[in-house]
């Protein structure tokens, strides 16, 4: 097969039409959001390689499954704010407000981890666990909720 036959061929691919359709509210989204992405995974590095030295400190071993799933939530906390603004721009609400305070919400929950880290780096004491993400996340599903009965309310 000629290579350009191939290479047609490839891009016609379910993950190559996927990574396609994404493509351009990936773009707008960093247009829009880029500098607190920058700082967000640059927060979620260093707390990632803070959790490490923590584990360690407390002599806790690191499995792969353990290390993996910690690169999974990474990536899913990288991914919520783009689906906030995918499904913002698919419904048509024009929220950039509301996707900064998810993202800002996410660097000081990144935050908060990077300092739980270090206390127990320093003092080989954990920190009560206190699961922000999940709380921010139910508090923001119900800002949701409230907002879209409010607008529901007014077009009727």
């Amino acid at each position: 097969m000629p290579v350009k036959e191939t290479a047609a061929i490839s891009l016609l691919t379910p993950k190559a039409m996927l990574m396609n359709f994404l493509y351009i509210p990936f773009i707008m989204l960093l247009q829009e959001h880029g500098e607190q992405l920058l700082i967000l995974t640059v927060l979620m590095f260093i707390d990632f390689i803070t959790g490490i030295m923590k584990s360690r400190k407390l002599c806790k071993k690191i499995t792969r499954y353990k290390f993996e799933i910690g690169a999974y939530m990474k990536f899913i906390t990288i991914l919520l704010p783009f689906l906030f603004a995918f499904t913002a721009k698919g419904i048509g609400y024009e929220i950039n407000s509301f996707i900064s305070f998810v993202i800002g919400t996410f660097i000081v929950i990144e935050f908060y981890s990077i300092t739980g880290n270090a206390y127990t780096i320093r003092t080989g004491k954990e920190l009560e666990d206190k699961d922000f993400l999940s709380f921010a996340l139910l508090t923001m599903r119900d800002k949701v909720e409230e907002t879209l009965k409010k607008k529901f309310k007014d077009k009727e």
